[in-house]
């Protein structure tokens, strides 16, 4: 199924159907586990509550942006704003760049400081790549690599933020003491 899942997602690939047929997608692979629909109604919600709060010009910053999709669920509810994608994973980091160059992307791990930190990146799952090291990352599909840590309070010293979307696997605590400024 998610072969075909991948399939359909490609095809609407920057159309205005991309955000619902990915939300369809997600909502299909759900069916399977609680974790997929866990996954599923957070980011349904999240996508509601960016679509209330954020104006036509606001600035949204995605940390832990992933693959984008409430990166770009902020970019339509604010095509008129400055967005940040935060995303520590190298390849789809590029994949962000890629796919939207009107937004800044940085590829680096948010944290509680600036400097570098050992990063668990999953290689079967790389939504579960995460600073916090897990039992999960102990199996034969994971790395940990050197990584760029930033904090918010450096990273957006200067940027006017409306809305910060925050998804770092089990590293919100580290995020959260980097960014007592903002």
């Amino acid at each position: 199924m998610s072969a075909i899942i991948d399939v359909l997602e490609r095809a609407v690939i920057g159309t205005r159907a991309e955000l619902p047929a990915r939300l369809l997608a997600l909502r299909l692979l759900s069916i399977r586990s609680a974790r997929q629909r866990q996954s599923y109604w957070y980011k349904v919600h999240t996508r509601a509550i960016i679509q209330r709060t954020m104006r036509a010009d606001s600035c949204g910053v995605d940390v832990g942006s992933h693959r984008g999709l409430l990166l770009l669920a902020m970019m339509q509810a604010a095509p008129n704003g400055r967005h940040i994608a935060v995303e520590p994973v190298p390849a789809l980091a590029r994949n962000l760049e890629h796919r939207f160059p009107s937004v800044q992307v940085v590829q680096a791990a948010v944290s509680d400081h600036d400097g570098e930190a050992i990063f668990n990146e999953d290689l079967s799952y790389s939504g579960l790549s995460s600073l916090q090291s897990t039992d999960a990352h102990t199996h034969a599909f994971s790395r940990a690599i050197q990584m760029r840590t930033v904090t918010l309070d450096s990273l957006l010293a200067d940027v006017p933020v409306d809305f910060i979307k925050i998804d770092a696997m089990g590293a919100h605590l580290q995020v959260f003491h980097g960014a007592r400024k903002i």
